[in-house]
């Protein structure tokens, strides 16, 4: 029995070793993965500064109301164009009470006003034909009656405002919201029925219209600090509309804020810039769109990717192959000029034909 144990043991040792050598042979004979490299190209290489926006007119009239009151009729929708000095609708109104109390006591006050100063300039008149007084004064009694008929036209003309909104400033009704430029209506925010309150000093108003020339359209867009002070005036811009498919849109920075914003956490600055109407295809307010500022550019020179580059304390190099069976790889400063995050111009260090180790990205 001691001789069959024995014997196992010995076994078990000669298999364990045996499975062992032979693990590690297969390893011996596994081969190194084969080393990746690639070559130079030739290529144009752009530095962009990329502006995120939207087309908007340059001019947004908001049209309101004069007095407060109902809008009993709505003469455009939005798209239709107008003219300055259309009608845009027509407002009912609410009398308030308490002012045509005072406007009513105002009527009555300057109509006895007048009835008296009739009554003295008549007995001025009758004295002045016995002599008695003097012509001057039979003419400033003329001419308070007149002021005393004024004050009580214009009591009515109060009075008339108060209650129909009907008083004419010139040819228009102030009851009349009236386009004060030519273009296109944008919006109509209100409807027929609804209650709007007069632009005033202690209130905006309510916006009836909203009125644009279409025909000059802008680019609004935010750039972030770390590229503005790259963007200057007079820069061209080409703007990639969302809604228009593989349509280049020319434009001209026209301005840059002299003023960042914090937005969602990122101070930015606005940019605008001139946009040209494409031909064939209509743009409209509120398009989405990014405008590319064009800050350099290299045409037709030697790049590497960016990925094959290595750094040494900031300083760039590559590994290029010297030899082929087995592979042996030199190291090389290279110099770089301009990037577009993608590919890299080199101005020195490799050649076109030199083929470039692939650097093996490790996780951290």
């Amino acid at each position: 029995m001691r001789r069959i144990l024995t014997f196992l043991v010995v076994l078990a040792v000669l298999v364990g070793v045996g499975g062992a050598s032979w693990m590690l042979l297969q390893r011996a004979q596994t081969q190194p993965e084969p080393v990746q490299t690639a070559t130079t190209v030739q290529r144009d290489i752009v530095d962009l500064v990329v502006i995120t926006g939207s087309v908007v007119p340059r001019e947004e009239v908001e049209l309101k109301p004069r007095v407060a009151g109902v809008i009993t009729e709505l003469l455009v929708e939005p798209g239709q164009q107008v003219r300055k000095g259309e009608t845009i609708a027509k407002i009912k109104v609410v009398a308030n009470e308490s002012s045509v109390a005072d406007f009513q006591s105002r009527v009555r006050a300057a109509k006895l006003a007048v009835a008296d100063a009739q009554r003295q300039e008549t007995d001025l008149e009758a004295l002045s034909s016995t002599g008695a007084i003097s012509s001057e004064e039979v003419r400033a009694a003329r001419l308070a009656t007149k002021l005393r008929k004024e004050d009580h036209r214009a009591a009515k003309d109060g009075l008339r405002a108060v209650k129909e909104g009907a008083l004419r400033r010139g040819t228009e009704a102030a009851n009349l919201v009236i386009s004060t430029v030519d273009g296109t209506v944008l919006a109509v925010p209100v409807k027929e029925g609804s209650s709007v309150v007069d632009s005033n000093s202690f209130n905006e108003g309510t916006t009836v219209a909203t009125v644009a020339d279409m025909d000059d359209l802008v680019f609004i867009g935010w750039v972030d600090e770390s590229d503005v002070g790259r963007v200057r005036p007079q820069m061209p811009t080409v703007l990639s509309v969302g809604a228009l498919d593989d349509v280049a849109v020319e434009g001209v920075v026209e301005r840059i804020a002299p003023k960042g914003e914090e937005r969602r956490g990122v101070t930015q600055f606005e940019v605008r810039a001139s946009v040209e109407h494409p031909e064939g295809h209509t743009l409209r307010a509120g398009y989405s769109a990014n405008a590319r500022v064009e800050i350099q550019r290299r045409d037709a020179v030697l790049a590497i990717p960016e990925k094959l580059l290595q750094f040494e304390d900031e300083a760039p190099f590559v590994e290029v192959r010297v030899g082929v069976e087995p592979p042996q790889f030199e190291r090389r400063a290279v110099t770089l000029g301009l990037s577009d995050g993608v590919y890299a111009e080199v101005l020195d260090g490799v050649a076109a034909e030199d083929a470039i180790k692939v650097p093996i990205v490790t996780a951290d």
